[in-house]
């Protein structure tokens, strides 16, 4: 069975259906099902990794299974990815001897993670290869859910055995057509259709003059940028907290011992989490930074999008508002991450300045948390701008 790794759900799905199917097609057909998974094969050393897969599991399946969701996977020597790879040498073999494997393939139209979170260039692969399994002459499957999935794969697996496994092969339905060599005018014809090679400059535009698909990428790329600060922010913040509770502890536990620290060791403790703020400080100015050019690249970008699909696709704006829905999310989540770090600048800033060094990293703290603001402001200013293009009033940036 071949599928990337973010579709283990469906993997396991397989894997809990066949003891079950095994039942039935033993007692019938003398059929055992069996999956061969990659993740089930052993280590080794070959010029990749996919040669090591290669070696174990080629000839070594009579139903060749792939799953691909929006991710494509990772190149390979000869491939696109190890799916379409073993794909291929699946499909070979089917093209060699009919009798000798079958081949069933499914793909997840499910988009459980939300179009913000979508790699364009993967959903693209994908569909690539859609095309080519239709010009091969592979019949595929869609689902969109694990309960689809279930259902599909315990018929098609079912089906399979009962109606085309006989006596040990498999009944030959069909023959691919070999495809005749090409002669020299047909590789001349070939050459000229390809399209000539250019330098792209759409990387040299502006937001407001880029080609629509080329916005389209920047805008998503740059808002997962803006996203992944904006949790990384999150998990800063998180760790921070737990360094002040530590030092209130001591603190408290000290003001509550019949002998309390002295000075000197009371200066210790402050100056130890004095020094945890002046990292926090910098790191939080770092994910700022990221989150302020993510948020100016992509949503500048994203109107080009829409002005794209306005004036020279002609899209309606209610289709466009249905579409970019998520825009919506992306306004609320930065509005609940805005007041979050609003309540902990206030809380950092209302700290007494015990030492020299806490003052100083509480107006480090401080300052970036306020760019942090000013940003949000800016971006919450954009996200009503595109709100407004797209037909409705513009959240309010409060």
């Amino acid at each position: 069975m071949s599928c990337p790794d973010n579709l283990g759900p469906e993997r396991d799905i397989v894997k809990s259906v066949v003891p079950e199917l095994n039942q039935v097609l033993e007692q019938s057909h003398g059929v055992v099902l069996k999956v061969l998974n990659w993740t089930d094969l052993l280590p080794g050393v070959g010029s990749e990794g996919q040669d090591v897969i290669n070696s174990q599991v080629d000839g070594a399946y009579d139903i060749y299974l792939g799953i691909l969701g929006a991710r494509f996977g990772d190149p390979t020597r000869t491939a696109g990815s190890g799916t379409e790879e073993e794909f291929d040498h699946a499909y070979q073999r089917y093209v060699s001897d009919p009798a000798n494997v079958r081949i069933l393939f499914y793909f997840k139209d499910g988009l459980e993670h939300g179009v913000l979170k979508l790699d364009v260039d993967q959903l693209r692969r994908v569909q690539e290869f859609r095309a080519k399994l239709k010009k091969e002459g592979v019949l595929y499957a869609q689902f969109s859910n694990s309960d689809e999935f279930l259902k599909l794969i315990k018929e098609h697996l079912s089906s399979l055995v009962m109606k085309q496994w006989d006596k040990g092969q498999w009944r030959v339905l069909s023959r691919p057509e070999p495809a005749a060599p090409p002669t020299l005018p047909d590789a001349l014809a070939t050459l000229e259709a390809q399209p000539t090679k250019f330098e792209d400059s759409g990387a040299g535009d502006n937001s407001s003059q880029m080609p629509g698909l080329d916005a389209l990428i920047l805008s998503m790329e740059s808002l997962k940028l803006a996203t992944a600060a904006v949790e990384r922010m999150g998990e800063l913040i998180q760790n921070m907290g737990s360094s002040m509770q530590n030092t209130t502890k001591k603190i408290t536990a000290s003001v509550a011992d019949s002998k309390p620290m002295s000075p000197q060791s009371m200066k210790v403790v402050m100056d130890g989490f004095a020094s945890d703020l002046h990292d926090f400080a910098i790191q939080l100015r770092r994910e700022v930074v990221s989150f302020r050019s993510g948020t100016d690249t992509g949503l500048a970008a994203l109107e080009r999008v829409i002005d794209f699909q306005m004036d020279e696709l002609h899209s309606d704006v209610a289709s466009l508002r249905a579409a970019y829905g998520e825009v919506s999310k992306y306004t609320s989540n930065i509005r609940n991450t805005r007041d979050l770090i609003r309540q902990f600048r206030d809380t950092i800033s209302d700290l007494p300045s015990f030492t020299g060094p806490l003052r100083i990293s509480k107006g480090q703290v401080v300052d970036s948390l306020d760019q942090f603001q000013a940003t949000v402001a800016i971006t919450l200013d954009k996200l009503e701008t595109i709100d407004r293009k797209l037909g409705g009033p513009g959240p309010v940036a409060s």
